[in-house]
């Protein structure tokens, strides 16, 4: 029988990283106000970042956060999804400071996609190895 407890810290990290999204989303639709644009970019760069800022993350974070679940369902310890879920948070919300910048390439930016990445390549190393044995 599953401990249904295992999937406390997927909630805690599910409910912050959405947040997140919310929170990039909120801000795409502030600069479109801003800018009296109702639908689009209307060319705006500045609107165009936080529009890739919101739809990178996501891109990303649902299958993650789908990937936390199933570990904690098949037996991941939750010191492990805690790690997971601040790193996916921490690695979106420098992405997003980092692709909203006027710079082609930040430091922030980067060490999202690198952060990002590696986390989705964690998760998928434990469930293929779960999912096998």
């Amino acid at each position: 029988m599953i401990d249904l407890t295992t999937l406390r810290p997927v909630a805690l990290w599910t409910g912050l990283n959405l947040a997140w999204m919310l929170a990039l989303a909120i801000h795409v639709a502030r600069l479109r106000g801003k800018h009296h644009i109702g639908f689009g970019d209307g060319g705006e760069v500045e609107i165009q970042r936080a529009i890739r800022a919101h739809g990178n993350t996501v891109e990303y974070v649902p299958g993650l956060l789908v990937g936390f679940a199933l570990m904690a369902l098949l037996g991941a310890p939750a010191w492990e999804i805690h790690v997971l879920g601040a790193g996916l948070l921490a690695a979106r919300v420098s992405h997003a400071v980092g692709i909203t910048t006027n710079k082609p390439a930040t430091r922030p930016r980067q060490i999202g996609i690198v952060g990002t990445w590696g986390i989705t390549l964690w998760v998928i190393y434990v469930l293929v190895r779960r999912g096998l044995f």
